[in-house]
Order: structure tokens, then C-alpha cells, then sequence
């Protein structure tokens, strides 16, 4: 919904958790909250006290930042750019290499 249509007494609240883990709350209807573990990323979205949906509970999300081909990787990060790039699917669009 916008921003604009709910209700003008409505707030949300953020609570740390833990040092890995914060909560977002809402006075909204519903007691909707969302819970979020950093590390490893996950994302729990509860509705009246149920956990109605998960996001990376089986850790599977796995993110990249930008690196060159061929550059070194950063010391102690561990992302998908990270692997044996030897045999791997690579195509041409418009001017760049995928």
C-alpha cells in the first residue's frame, strides 16, 4: 500500500534481537512483523504471532559484488564469483560479456 493510505497513527518500531538479528514491527493491523537474521542473511514475515513466510531459510541466497574478471579475491569473503570460472558459460550482448 502507499505510504499515503495508512492510517496516520500507524508506527514501526525496530528492536535489536540480538547483535545478528533485528525486528521490524508494525501498530498496524494484523501485528505484522519481520524478523531478520544478518548473517546468515534470512527473513522471517509473521502475521498475528504465525510465520507466514521465509526468505533463505536453507541459506541457498548467495550474493555478489562487483569484481573484474580475473581479479583477485578479497581475502576472507566467500561470494559466487569465487569459483572455477574454467568451462563456464559465458556469452556476448550488445558489447558485453556475461
Amino acid at each position: 500500500r502507499k505510504e499515503e493510505e495508512l492510517p496516520k497513527d500507524t508506527t514501526v518500531a525496530v528492536k535489536e534481537l540480538s547483535k545478528d538479528a533485528t525486528e521490524i514491527s508494525s501498530s498496524a493491523a494484523g501485528d505484522c512483523k519481520l524478523h531478520i537474521w544478518h548473517q546468515p542473511f534470512e527473513m522471517d514475515f509473521i502475521v498475528g504471532g504465525q510465520v507466514v513466510q521465509k526468505l533463505n531459510s536453507r541459506h541457498f541466497m548467495n550474493f555478489e559484488r562487483y569484481r573484474p574478471k580475473g581479479s583477485q579475491a578479497h581475502a576472507g569473503l566467500v561470494d559466487a564469483t569465487d569459483v572455477d570460472s574454467h568451462g563456464l558459460f559465458e556469452e556476448s550482448f550488445g558489447g558485453h560479456t556475461d
